[in-house]
């Protein structure tokens, strides 16, 4: 009979998810630029765009931030179908700051777009206009700009065009009900969230969370 010398199960399954989480997160040129600053009724949220290497892999991440409160959301190039975010065929890849600790909740939504020649529209109560853009830089190696806009009435619809004017996105932006306020303290504070927004087809849409 012969006794075995190795190290349990499960030391040897926690090993290779202990060595992830120490790897290092290089940063990559053009470090964080700031695109785009909007105006709330909780002050400034600034949307900034930087690249890390991880893991091998490099990874484009897009956060929005008060100042304080703030999140991030990355994806692996190339962005599209490929990367590890789910991001499919979608034209564009969002994020949004949720904010609701004023009278008035509202978020902000803003999106890189993978895709040349398009342009983005935002219909609220109040019209429809079209989206603020923000130039790229091209270090950042994506195709399009970065669209952003303070939505605070719903409902909400983000639509995008070709240069034909054929809409190839569409879809609604997710009204603030339920989100937790138990954070804030005397009107401040935020819900700050990068969630990436659910992938909207052309066909019947999604929901923007």
């Amino acid at each position: 009979m012969s006794l075995a010398t190795g190290a349990p199960s499960g030391a040897t399954t926690a090993r290779p998810r202990l060595a992830r989480e120490r790897a290092p997160v290089e940063q990559l040129p053009p470090g964080h630029v700031t695109l785009a600053r909007v105006k709330t009724p909780q002050g400034t949220v600034a949307v900034t765009l930087h690249r890390i290497r991880y893991l091998g892999k490099v990874s484009l991440c897009m956060s929005e931030s008060d100042g304080g409160a703030s999140g991030q959301s990355c994806a692996t190039y190339p962005l599209g179908p490929k990367s590890d975010l789910g991001l499919g065929r979608a034209p564009v890849w969002w994020t949004t700051y949720v904010g609701v600790c004023t009278s008035k909740h509202f978020q902000v939504i803003s999106g890189v777009v993978i895709r040349s020649g398009l342009t983005a529209w935002l219909r609220t109560p109040a019209g429809l206009r079209r989206m603020p853009t923000a130039t790229v830089p091209s270090a950042f190696h994506v195709a399009g700009p970065l669209l952003y806009a303070i939505v605070d009435r719903t409902p909400a619809t983000v639509t995008l065009r070709d240069a034909a004017g054929k809409t190839v996105y569409s879809g609604t932006v997710a009204p603030l009900t339920g989100i937790p306020t138990a954070h804030c303290h005397k009107g401040n504070g935020s819900s700050s969230t990068a969630i990436g927004i659910s992938v909207i087809s052309p066909a019947g849409g999604a929901v923007i969370p």
